[in-house]
């Protein structure tokens, strides 16, 4: 269709507006009429074949759109084009816009090359792509940090031994549940001895060396409640590769539980040993001592065999053979006493102390009434005092004491005194009395089996009794001693744990 041009001079028209566009140094602009008169072109593509005193049907871009561009005139729609092409001019693309402008009754249309938009988009595009890869090389990092969280969680929740690291202060960076066990308290940031109840001087020095010459050791500590510890330790010095300053990794592993095993084995190997030694006197008593009664049997025997014997001969040897006998037997029952002490368990019950040593005492109340003697026992604030232990068997130690002093006792009017005392956890009795005592330079032979030293030797006895007491005495994990007090007599001094 024909359309009529109007020419209005300059770019006056539409005043501020379109001179702002001008003012763009990338946006081109054509300017035409409701009848297709192109008023302005600035700075538009040669290949858009629009210019000022031209009409819309000398470029290619409005082929095809002009009713559509008109329609713009009842609406306040805007037509837009993004990277459209013109004819001759393949390499550059361009975004068209165009609007109906009311306010001064033309069209407006604007150029911009759409090079730089699809550049722009491009760039966003790959840093988008770029910030995608990051994001997943982040979530990839954070899975292997947290991955590496959970096995140090499992590691320090599982390890058997205590272990923590700490930085280049010995300040905690990481601590096991089982080292957390010893404190109950957090320690990450806090000071290595902040972590263990006492910890020896020597673990945190050898901690400090440089040359980490001490890798290892042994430490006797006392816990939060006061009991005594052992603690076996390990140190492995680790090389930050984050430039965080070195670490060092401490196993530690309470061996109180060996370290007391092996103390226990230690003491009943010395029992063993004891027991070997007590063992080989043992055999070598009953071989020599047994045979002394056996012999002299044997000989009677002999006597009365004899053709030519005498009836009161055949008499007095049969009495005789009799007293051996009866000797032999004293001594079997002697002996099978001190070996039930040996094979069989002390049973153990808590009793008051001064009951065994009343029921001895009363064991013996014919032959004590009969000398006279002047039996005491002084146990001042100790009348209740009471021990653990067998209590027949500790009645027949005091009996044997007692009997001992009796019999050996030549005095006019014997004494025999029991004074009770205690020292901290332990009871002391002290056995004394006013007889003859025992020679200082045989003493230590007293508690050996079938030994008399005393010269009496038509005072009934088996040799036996003091062997048994230092036997019952070491069953309650007590002590028995004999000494000659200055005064005379003798003292046996008993030790027992208070219960």
């Amino acid at each position: 269709m024909a359309r009529r041009a109007r020419t209005t001079p300059g770019p006056s028209f539409g005043g501020n507006l379109v001179g702002a566009i001008l003012r763009q140094q990338n946006i081109g602009i054509a300017v035409f009429d409701e009848m297709g008169a192109i008023l302005l072109a600035e700075k538009l593509p040669a290949a858009s074949s629009l210019k000022a005193g031209g009409t819309l049907d000398d470029s290619p871009l409005f082929t095809g759109i002009m009713a559509d561009v008109f329609a713009l005139q009842g609406s306040r729609r805007v037509m837009e084009f993004s990277g459209v092409s013109l004819p001759g001019d393949a390499g550059n693309k361009y975004d068209v816009r165009i609007r109906w402008q009311a306010s001064i009754g033309l069209f407006i249309v604007l150029f911009h090359s759409a090079n730089e938009r699809v550049a722009f988009e491009v760039k966003i595009a790959q840093d988008a792509r770029e910030r995608r890869l990051l994001l997943e090389t982040i979530a990839q990092q954070q899975r292997q940090i947290e991955a590496q969280n959970a096995l140090m969680a499992s590691f320090s929740k599982h390890v058997p031994a205590a272990a923590a690291m700490l930085d280049s202060d010995l300040r905690y960076v990481l601590a096991s549940d089982r080292w957390l066990e010893q404190t109950g308290a957090p320690l990450i940031g806090q000071p290595f001895r902040e972590g263990l109840p006492g910890p020896a001087k020597r673990w945190e020095a050898a901690l400090r060396r440089k040359d980490g010459a001490i890798k290892n050791g042994v430490e006797k500590m006392v816990d939060a409640k006061g009991k005594t510890r052992w603690q076996r330790w390990e140190q492995h010095r680790l090389a930050a590769s984050d430039g965080g300053g070195a670490r060092t990794l401490v196993f530690a592993q309470d061996i109180t539980q060996a370290v007391e095993q092996t103390e226990r084995l230690r003491k009943q190997a010395r029992q063993l040993a004891a027991l070997n030694e007590d063992m080989r006197g043992f055999a070598l008593a009953v071989a020599h001592d047994l045979r002394a009664p056996v012999r002299q049997i044997q000989a009677f025997a002999r006597f009365m065999a004899e053709p030519d014997q005498a009836p009161d001969d055949i008499i007095r040897h049969g009495e005789r053979i009799g007293l051996c006998a009866d000797r032999l037997a004293a001594m079997l029952e002697s002996l099978l006493r001190y070996a039930r002490i040996e094979a069989e368990p002390t049973e153990r019950t808590a009793f008051p102390l001064l009951r065994a040593i009343k029921a001895a005492r009363d064991m013996l109340a014919e032959p004590l009434r009969a000398r006279g003697t002047d039996f005491t026992i002084a146990a001042k604030g100790l009348e209740r005092a009471r021990v653990s232990g067998d209590e027949p068997l500790l009645t027949l130690l005091f009996q044997n004491l007692f009997d001992n002093a009796l019999k050996y006792n030549n005095a006019a009017a014997p004494r025999l005194s029991v004074i009770v005392s205690r020292n901290g956890r332990q009871l002391q009795v002290d056995v004394e009395d006013n007889g003859p005592g025992i020679p200082p330079q045989i003493i230590g032979k007293a508690f050996d089996l079938f030994q008399r030293l005393n010269a009496q030797k038509s005072v009934a006895g088996s040799g036996v009794g003091l062997a048994l007491c230092r036997k019952i005495a070491e069953a309650h994990q007590g002590r028995i001693a004999l000494s000659t007090p200055p005064e005379g007599g003798l003292r046996a001094a008993l030790t027992l744990q208070l219960a």
